[in-house]
C-alpha cells in the first residue's frame, strides 16, 4: 500500500511538472510567435514570409519608433552598436570562399535578399561545429562552421532552419534592443538613485550596467560577443598554422533565443519541413548543452525542442502580446 501511493504521488509531481511546463510555453508562444498575419497566409514565398513577419510585428515596430526619438538611451544603444567587434568578410582568412556560391544560393532560396534586413551567410574554417551571427559594417552575418557543415546527417533543409534562425535575431534587432533596454534600465536605475537620496531614507543605492549576457559564459565572450578561436586555416587545401583570427559572434537572451526558435520552425513548417528544424536543433544539441552546462538560464536543446512540440500541438494558440501592442496604438 504504502508503494502504491509513492508511485500515485510521484505521478501526480510529474503532472504538476508537465502542467507548469505547458503553462510556461503557452506564455512564450503568446509573446513570441510569429504575428497572426504570417500564421493566415496561404501557401507564402520564402521571401513573403520573411517580409509578412517584419511588417507585422508591433513589437518590432514599437521598438523601431522608440529608436527614431534620438534621445539619450537612444544614442547610448547605436553607439554601443557602433562599438561593437566587426566581421569584415572581404579580408578575412576563415571564410572558406569556395563555398560562398553555395551559400549565396541558400540565402536566394530563404528569400533573404528581398527583404529589408542586410544579411549575408559564411562557412568558416573551424573544427567546432557552431553557427552564430556576427555584426557588420551594413547589417549583420550567418557564419557556419565548417565542422557543422561536415556533420553527418546535416542536409539543406536542415541548414536552411539554422540560417532562418540566425536570420531572425538579426532581422529583429535583437542585439540593438538589448542594448537599448540596458541604457533605459540604467538611466530608470538611476533616478530611483536618486529619489532615495532627496527622500533621505538612507539606503546607498548602486546599480550596474544591465546584464542580459551571461556572466563567465563558457564561449570566453566579453563585452556582448563570444570569442571563437580558431587556430587553423586552410589555405590551398593544407592546415597552416597562424596566430589565431578571432570572430566575436552575438549573444542572445534566453527569451530571443525562443522568439528565434519559434521564427525558423514557422519558417521551415511554411516551407514544407517543419521537423528539418527541430532535427537541426538535435544535431547541434550536445555542443550547445555542453557549452552551457552549469548555466540554469540558457535554454537546453530539449527545453527549446519541448516548446516547438507544444506549438505543433497546439494550433489554436496565437501571438496575442503582438495583438495587445498594437492596441495601444503605439
Amino acid at each position: 500500500m504504502k508503494h502504491f501511493l509513492l508511485v500515485i504521488a510521484a505521478a501526480l509531481s510529474l503532472n504538476g511538472i508537465a502542467a507548469n511546463h505547458e503553462k510556461e510555453y503557452r506564455k512564450i508562444t503568446e509573446r513570441y510567435d510569429v504575428p497572426v498575419e504570417v500564421r493566415d497566409l496561404e501557401n507564402p514565398t520564402a521571401t513573403v514570409f520573411w517580409q509578412t513577419m517584419l511588417k507585422n510585428n508591433d513589437a518590432l515596430r514599437k521598438f523601431e519608433k522608440d529608436m527614431r526619438k534620438n534621445r539619450g538611451a537612444e544614442k547610448e544603444a547605436l553607439n554601443e552598436l557602433k562599438r561593437l567587434s566587426k566581421f569584415y568578410p572581404r579580408y578575412s582568412m576563415l571564410v572558406d570562399r569556395g563555398m560562398q556560391p553555395y551559400c549565396d544560393s541558400l540565402m536566394r532560396e530563404m528569400g533573404l535578399p528581398e527583404t529589408p534586413a542586410k544579411s549575408a551567410m559564411y562557412i568558416i574554417y573551424d573544427p567546432k561545429p557552431a553557427a552564430f551571427n556576427v555584426a557588420t559594417d551594413d547589417g549583420f552575418a550567418i557564419c557556419v562552421t565548417s565542422g557543422l557543415l561536415d556533420r553527418p546527417g546535416l542536409n539543406r533543409d536542415m541548414l536552411k532552419g539554422i540560417a532562418a534562425y540566425g536570420y531572425a535575431h538579426g532581422a529583429l534587432q535583437h542585439e540593438l534592443r538589448n542594448f537599448y533596454k540596458a541604457a533605459k534600465d540604467k538611466r530608470r536605475n538611476r533616478w530611483i538613485g536618486a529619489a532615495l537620496v532627496v527622500g533621505e531614507l538612507g539606503l546607498a543605492v548602486t546599480s550596474d550596467y544591465l546584464d542580459y549576457k551571461y556572466n563567465n559564459n563558457p564561449w570566453g565572450y566579453t563585452d556582448n560577443s563570444v570569442n571563437i578561436q580558431n587556430n587553423t586555416v586552410i589555405v590551398n587545401d593544407a592546415p597552416e598554422q597562424t596566430s589565431g583570427p578571432t570572430l566575436y559572434a552575438t549573444i542572445f537572451t534566453p527569451d530571443q533565443i525562443y522568439e528565434a526558435d519559434i521564427a525558423a520552425f514557422r519558417f521551415m513548417e511554411e516551407m514544407g519541413n517543419a521537423d528539418s528544424y527541430i532535427e537541426a536543433l538535435k544535431l547541434m544539441g550536445a555542443d550547445n548543452d555542453s557549452a552551457y552546462a552549469g548555466y540554469p538560464d540558457h535554454p537546453s536543446t530539449a527545453n527549446r525542442i519541448a516548446l516547438l512540440e507544444f506549438i505543433r500541438e497546439h494550433p489554436e494558440i496565437r501571438n496575442t502580446e503582438n495583438i495587445k501592442i498594437r492596441l495601444k496604438g503605439y
